[in-house]
């Protein structure tokens, strides 16, 4: 049955990824042979199609004949071939550091520790991406090289969440697992007409999400430093609206 699966939101954002859902749940353990079979059915389910490498001469012979289907690529490739020693791409830096801020501010807000450990990986991924374009196009930056590397990140992170975040998070007997990607859990607590929660506040809404009480002091102090929320008297806090940031 088609579903769509929530990966994120971030205020006018909403992540969505569209699936078929198996009808086989695995309950047991999996061993890495079996995990990554798994993952090539679901793959050629989705339309891949699976090649049959048996040796290095196969693995030859498909690449011309890829290369050949996409002679377009020629002009890239012999700039690739081309391209030595130590190139410093400062807009793939730049672009870096942005995902980076983007990425560390949602993990704030939502407290997934695995999104935190995946997002560090699809963050190394996306740069590197970057920088293999840039020398491709002649060391000359696009703003369609970051457009791609931005949706490689998202799409790298939503297969990971897809395919292997509750098999992390089952390793956790204390973490509730979800089918549902990371949300933003400030937009979670409930405040009244002005913004304003409790300390209490933010506990129960840790508690609703499966999540300890005793985190809930370093989350408020990390939101408070980013500057999504301020500190009021008696452990009160008050929503800052983006509008007045």
């Amino acid at each position: 049955m088609e579903k769509f699966v929530h990966i994120a939101d971030e205020g006018a954002m909403i992540v969505m990824g569209r699936y078929e859902q198996s009808t086989q749940e695995q309950s047991a353990y999996q061993s890495e042979a079996a995990l990554e079979k798994s993952f090539i059915q679901k793959l050629v389910a989705q339309g891949y199609e699976r090649l049959q490498i048996n040796n290095e001469a196969d693995l030859l012979a498909n690449l011309r004949l890829q290369l050949e289907n996409l002679n377009e690529l020629k002009p890239f490739l012999d700039r690739l071939r081309e391209a030595h020693g130590e190139v410093t791409c400062r807009q793939a830096i730049r672009m870096a550091n942005r995902l980076k801020e983007e990425l560390d501010d949602f993990v704030i807000k939502s407290g997934d520790e695995v999104l935190d450990n995946l997002g560090h990986r699809a963050l190394v991924a996306a740069f590197r991406k970057g920088c293999l374009l840039y020398a491709a196009n002649g060391m000359h930056w696009e703003k369609a090289i970051e457009g791609f590397c931005r949706w490689s990140l998202h799409y790298d992170l939503w297969l990971k969440l897809h395919f292997f975040s509750d098999l992390i998070r089952n390793a956790d007997c204390k973490v509730k697992t979800s089918r549902r990607g990371p949300s933003n859990l400030l937009v979670q607590i409930k405040t009244d007409t002005n913004g304003v929660f409790t300390y209490q506040d933010a506990v129960n809404m840790r508690l609703a999400n499966g999540k300890e009480e005793d985190g809930t002091a370093a989350m408020l102090n990390q939101w408070v430093s980013r500057g999504h929320i301020e500190r009021l008297p008696d452990d009160h806090f008050r929503i800052i609206p983006k509008n007045d940031k």
